[in-house]
């Protein structure tokens, strides 16, 4: 998700990284994406640049359709597999708890851990299928942890609500141990409604500034033709940014930054 000009990311390591941006091709396949997840080696990693031809890689097919080649020659990858049995998997996240474990989107509505080990647990870290409708793109869509969440236990998501598929962003409560969260726990702080299935959103992170962003759609059909992005007085088409730590604005269960100058 896009941040101000000015704003740092936090170090990702380079497993973390190239897994996600696989994990999102593979949600552009639909449910039927594959359930796999992987990574380059380090070994192959630093061999890489030891390689000078340009002849294509093999094609690689998510969801029934071929994508471009792998590359080859001083681009080269080579992927090791470290996880099966994902269910459509859209989104990873890292908790910044040291515990080293990826926390894997399921398009259903269900958020799975990868240990630092490679071993997937059978049980999900919490199941959020009774709440969300999924299917094309629309479900399970974000995740962020908070800054302190190895203290408070704090985790955000963002969903696709079930029966009208509006846009959904709440707060869950992990348990003491760090193991499970608790559907139970969830408070909601936005609540978007969509006028289409399509160009939802999704991607939910904190910024160095210790805010919340959410990169919402522009709400769907080709061209945005209700011109959402152009329109500030809707939230459709924009990147937000929520205070989930401070004061709260009015009735809302999250404040305002002040230097936003959209503010009503």
């Amino acid at each position: 998700m896009p941040l101000p000009a000015d704003a740092t990311c936090p170090r990702r390591t380079p497993v973390a990284t190239v897994l996600a941006v696989l994990l999102l091709a593979a949600a552009c396949g639909g449910p039927s994406a594959p359930s796999s997840a992987t990574y380059p080696s380090p070994a192959a990693a630093a061999s890489a640049t030891e390689r000078r031809t340009a002849t294509p890689g093999p094609s690689a097919s998510v969801g029934g359709s071929t994508i471009a080649p792998l590359p080859s020659g001083p681009d080269a990858l080579d992927l090791e597999r470290v996880a099966d049995g994902l269910d459509a998997p859209v989104g990873i996240a890292n908790a910044g708890d040291g515990s080293g474990r990826l926390f894997v989107l399921e398009l259903a509505g269900r958020v799975r851990v990868i240990e630092r080990d490679g071993t997937l647990l059978r049980g999900p870290f919490v199941d959020l299928r009774d709440r969300i409708r999924s299917g094309g793109e629309q479900g399970l869509l974000g995740i962020a942890f908070h800054p302190e969440y190895g203290a408070n236990g704090r985790l955000f998501v963002h969903y696709s609500r079930a029966g009208d598929g509006a846009t959904v962003v709440s707060e869950l409560r992990a348990a003491a141990d760090r193991r499970t969260a608790d559907p139970a726990s969830e408070r909601i702080l936005l609540t978007v409604d969509q006028p289409y299935e399509n160009h939802n959103g999704g991607q939910l992170a904190f910024g160095p500034d210790g805010y919340l962003y959410l990169g919402l759609g522009d709400g769907g059909l080709g061209g945005d033709p209700h011109d959402n992005g152009q329109n500030t007085d809707v939230l459709l088409g924009k990147i937000l940014r929520l205070d989930v730590d401070g004061a709260l604005s009015g009735d809302r269960p999250y404040a305002i930054p002040p230097d936003n100058p959209f503010a009503p």
